[in-house]
């Protein structure tokens, strides 16, 4: 991996080197080397020595006394940065057990040639006036030192091939050293570290005859090298993943900070010339042996082969099942990743640049769509933007049955009711009472002899409008059933909750309406969550099509009027101001994490205590069951639930697209697969298969007594899993995950519904009103006190408990912010440890772009380009002119002498 760092402190970056033994001889200090043309116009070439590195570190001339780098020197300025490359496991242990220092080189290569890509991309800020804009510089002084050992764990140092490359805080303008701005390249690390990767596993493949084989999505090891050894020699990373875990740390940026944090001081008592007898003993002589032979074998044993158009493939279908606009450089991150061992950085990038994308922005900072997801857009657009006007009024003139309704609320019936658009939008925020209205439009309707279908993007929310009295369908279900399109010919389709539908499923539901003859109606709040898929289907109608949005937006959910103005002001993405009006009502707490969940869970007991319905969101899943762990402790504590346990095996499921769950790399033994779709091989809906192995490239799986490959065209058909096991007691909160049809004797489960549990003695799980389930055929459930934000779209509750600690700030976003807040009716409270970065966390999320957006600014683009070259072009022709009249000038001056008194020049 590739973790940078900025550092503040002088004295402790040189402190830091001082102390790591980088000056020392021995196999694990290494000699360091300057890099970057900045460092060689200081005339720092070679290895680097002590008095010249601090002086650097003190932002000073490295030989000229009294001489500063960068005019200012501020004592809370940036030092530098430090930018440390991880090999794997397996290359630590192989140069272990080999002492080939010729491993060490490949090492260093890969490193040296991805820390000039880094040196190309440095900038610095040009302040023009109150404006300022980032330069390129293209040049560091920069110091990088190869080491060979971790930090020791029980007192022995374990082999962990890494460098850190320090880049000081001055780059040359041209005219002078000035601060970098390290801020892009920090944001590309992601980039940079697959580059590295890559190139090391090239060299180590074609010089040491090596197998690569990729581990996950981000990371490789040596083919042969048992995962049990990689552990026995990776007690750091075990320290690390412990505390990480214990402290419900999942990014791995934290996790490297965390390394950081928990390290052990650098041990002296082991003389570095027996580490590698140490090392070797920690194996058995078999153990050993078949390691050897094991990497001899894997040389000529190959698995799966990407060649760099397959890498580039997926990358392409990965990076746009979930975004329509996607930066450059995380598609191409995505192919080295996929063709590691196998294609080349050179050989991705060549392919990269052979497709077709629509592009904005320089290399290093473009953001691309392709022409396809352009086009799927587009439809979309034309379909709303053609039915203006183009339909008959569905029931002017009706009367409104509900009287109680707001002026504002019938207004918006009666716009329904006679517009004459074949394709309408009802916009309203949370807890405006859009289903109110859409039940007064849909009635009216029906009474002028119009047929309604009421369709919703999920199974909650059909669940809603049945509590209305509809009898809806989910989409999917509409957009795959014949039977169902058929009675839907000629009549309205009314789709709620729009905002959370795709542009790829609004695009197969816009043909299905033209192929129907059928109007459209979407309802929906383009402010909350989008699909998980890619697009905002909601937010191109109405930005784009030019059909006007029916709105509605007086807030009726909150009770109290200043929670109401916060909840408004969040619903505009109005951060600043949502969150100061939320302070104001004392809703933020910001506590530690020893006291942050006990006093969520300490509130959430007392208000359900007192009769109030109560929600807990959390932004991950991670955050998620940690607060669900404490609040299940404080209920058992109350008696509100058993104490004693009973534990289930359950399945999570992988958040894979298509293009993830075709990829065998990402399998692993006692995962769990089930098909929704037939597959090739005899697989039915319904059946659930266990994967044995990986091998060959192929997902081998357990399938009616015989081991078969999965069927990865099949991919769109069928989820993956992974098992978990979850305690319950009675009296606890359940939460189904996924549908389940009902069988004869049983009751349809949806996904989404809670139930209080109550254990059978035959082993089943008892829901109430006679539903009950059998945990070993059904393992689809989960603690249900606790849920996303995502998943409680729809609810509404009395109050609601929001826990946000740091550890979620990567997923918070406007939107999270929006949802959490607008459920509540009477009270919200937020829990964080980290008031400010919360703040900062909400407001710096990047809105997702449409395909449109990003064309319409390249489109803005280049006719600005072409401007100003014609311009300049003017410019040019214009100094031309002026040019050749001062040559003719200059001429006819010269010639006068000879020429007659009253000859005239000629202009």
């Amino acid at each position: 991996m590739l973790r940078i760092t900025r550092q503040y402190s002088t004295a402790a970056v040189k402190k830091y080197y001082e102390h790591s033994d980088y000056y020392q001889e021995g196999p694990n200090a290494l000699k360091g080397y300057w890099f970057g043309v900045g460092a060689k116009r200081l005339g720092l070439v070679g290895e680097v020595h002590k008095q010249q590195f601090d002086r650097v570190v003190e932002n000073r001339h490295p030989f000229a006394e009294g001489e500063s780098l960068t005019p200012r020197t501020r004592s809370d300025r940036v030092v530098g940065a430090d930018f440390t490359f991880n090999a794997p496991k397996s290359i630590s242990i192989l140069w272990a057990l080999t002492q080939n220092h010729r491993i060490l080189d490949v090492v260093r290569e890969a490193v040296d040639e991805t820390l000039k890509e880094i040196e190309q991309d440095i900038e610095t800020r040009v302040h023009v006036g109150k404006n300022m804009h980032r330069e390129k510089t293209r040049n560091v002084i920069g110091a990088s030192w190869l080491h060979t050992t971790a930090r020791p764990e029980n007192g022995i140092p374990m082999p962990s091939l890494h460098v850190h490359a320090w880049i000081a805080n001055a780059t040359h303008d041209g005219k002078k050293f000035k601060a970098i701005d390290f801020a892009n390249v920090k944001s590309d690390a992601g980039f940079y570290e697959a580059r590295f990767h890559s190139r090391l596993a090239e060299r180590l493949a074609e010089q040491f005859g090596f197998s690569i084989k990729r581990q996950g999505k981000k990371w490789f090891d040596i083919e042969g090298v048992a995962r049990e050894i990689v552990e026995r020699y990776s007690e750091r990373t075990q320290t690390i993943e412990r505390v990480a875990h214990e402290k419900g740390i999942v990014d791995p940026e934290k996790k490297g900070s965390l390394g950081a944090r928990t390290r052990q001081k650098k041990t002296k008592e082991i003389p570095p010339a027996d580490l590698p007898h140490l090392w070797r003993w920690m194996l058995s002589d078999k153990e050993h042996t078949d390691l050897t032979d094991a990497v001899q074998r894997a040389g000529v044993l190959r698995g799966q082969h990407v060649d760099a158009k397959a890498a580039v493939d997926y990358a392409i279908e990965h990076g746009f099942a979930k975004k329509s606009t996607v930066k450059e450089r995380r598609l191409i991150t995505d192919a080295i990743w996929r063709g590691i061992g196998d294609a080349s950085v050179a050989a991705i990038d060549g392919e990269h640049k052979k497709r077709k994308f629509v592009r904005d922005g320089q290399a290093d900072a473009a953001w691309v769509t392709t022409p396809e997801v352009l086009k799927e857009e587009q439809f979309i657009v034309r379909f709303a933007r053609h039915a203006r006007g183009a339909a008959d009024a569905l029931a002017p003139g009706a009367d409104i049955t509900r009287d109680w309704l707001s002026d504002e609320q019938k207004q918006a019936v009666r716009d329904l009711w006679e517009r004459r658009d074949g394709v309408m939008v009802l916009a309203g925020k949370a807890g405006v009472g859009k289903t109110t209205v859409a039940t007064e439009v849909v009635e009216g309707i029906r009474r002028n002899g119009q047929n309604v279908v009421m369709l919703a993007p999920t199974t909650k929310s059909v669940k809603v409008l049945e509590k209305e009295g509809f009898k809806p369908h989910t989409l999917e279900r509409f957009l795959l059933d014949d039977k169902l399109q058929a009675a839907a010919s000629g009549r309205v389709l009314f789709l709620d909750e729009a905002g959370q539908v795709s542009t790829i499923d609004m695009a197969r539901f816009f043909r299905v309406a033209h192929r129907l003859n059928a109007r459209v109606i979407l309802s929906g709040d383009r402010f909350q969550h989008k699909a998980v898929e890619r697009g905002k289907a909601l937010q191109l109608v109405e930005l784009e099509s030019g059909v006007k949005p029916i709105a509605i937006s007086q807030i009726r959910r909150q009770e109290d009027k200043r929670l109401r103005r916060a909840v408004e002001k969040l619903s505009r993405g109005d951060i600043y101001g949502g969150f100061q009006a939320l302070e104001k009502l004392g809703a933020i707490r910001e506590l530690p994490d020893e006291l942050r969940n006990t006093q969520l869970a300490s509130d959430y007991v007392k208000a359900i205590e007192a009769g109030y319905s109560a929600l807990v969101i959390a932004p991950t899943n991670a955050e998620k069951d940690i607060v669900t762990q404490t609040i299940r402790e404080t209920l058992k504590a109350r008696g509100h639930i058993g104490k004693e346990e009973r534990t289930f095996k359950t399945l999570k499921r992988y958040d894979w697209d298509a293009a993830e769950r075709r990829d065998s790399q990402l399998y692993s033994a006692g995962d769990v697969v089930e098909f929704r779709t037939k597959g090739k091989g005899g697989f039915l809906p319904g059946d659930r298969v266990s994967v044995q192995e990986v091998r060959d490239g192929k997902v081998w799986v357990q399938h009616r007594g015989e081991t078969k490959p999965l069927p990865m065209t099949a991919a769109g058909g069928f989820a993956v899993y992974r098992q978990t096991e979850k305690g319950f007691a009675e009296n606890d909160t359940i939460r189904i995950l996924q549908n389940r049809g009902a069988k004869p004797g049983e009751q349809r489960l949806n996904n989404g519904d809670v139930f209080t549990v109550r254990f059978r003695k035959d082993g089943q799980i008892d829901l109430g009103n006679g539903v009950s389930f059998d945990p070993a055929t059904f393992p689809h459930f989960d603690h249900g006190i606790v849920t996303t934000s995502y998943s409680a779209q729809g609810d509404t509750k009395d109050q609601v408990f929001i826990a946000q600690s740091s550890r979620s700030f990567p997923a918070s976003s406007p939107e999270q912010a929006y949802v959490s807040a607008s459920r509540a009716k009477k009270n919200v409270q937020i829990y964080t440890d980290d008031l400010e970065g919360l703040r900062s966390a909400v407001s710096r999320s990047r809105p997702d772009e449409s395909a449109i957006e990003l064309a319409r600014r390249v489109k803005t683009g280049n006719r600005d380009r072409i401007k100003k070259q014609i311009d300049r072009l003017r410019h040019l022709g214009q100094r031309g002119r002026e040019f050749a009249r001062q040559q003719v000038r200059r001429m006819a001056q010269r010639l006068q002498p000879q020429m007659e008194p009253t000859a005239k020049i000629a202009r």
